[in-house]
């Protein structure tokens, strides 16, 4: 799921540079352009709740979805700005040591 995720943002980079940038000047844009990362950090959290037997007991969810998601921005911004260089394995490593330190 953040494979996907990662693979739609890499797809379609002005939407995540657009939207950032441009939400606070638009308040009349702002709704359309905040549903695409809520629905993205819906999605986190569904997976994360249908994944709940394996994870760490007292997990907060929220909180967890907001570190993945957190994952995923900066591993689509920076990169793209040239902060740093992150290889397709460099962003499994990172995405799987994420995920597993979810779990039990």
């Amino acid at each position: 799921m953040l494979d996907f995720l990662r693979q739609r943002m890499l797809e379609r980079p002005e939407i995540v540079r657009v939207g950032m940038a441009e939400y606070w000047r638009f308040p009349q844009a702002r709704e359309q352009i905040a549903a695409t990362p809520r629905a993205a950090r819906e999605l986190v959290e569904r997976a994360l709740e249908a994944a709940a037997p394996v994870l760490r007991p007292g997990l907060d969810h929220r909180a967890a979805s907001l570190s993945l998601i957190g994952l995923l921005l900066v591993s689509v911004v920076w990169p793209s700005r040239g902060w740093i260089e992150l290889s397709d394995r460099d962003w499994h490593v990172a995405a799987t040591q994420a995920v597993n330190g979810l779990l039990r």
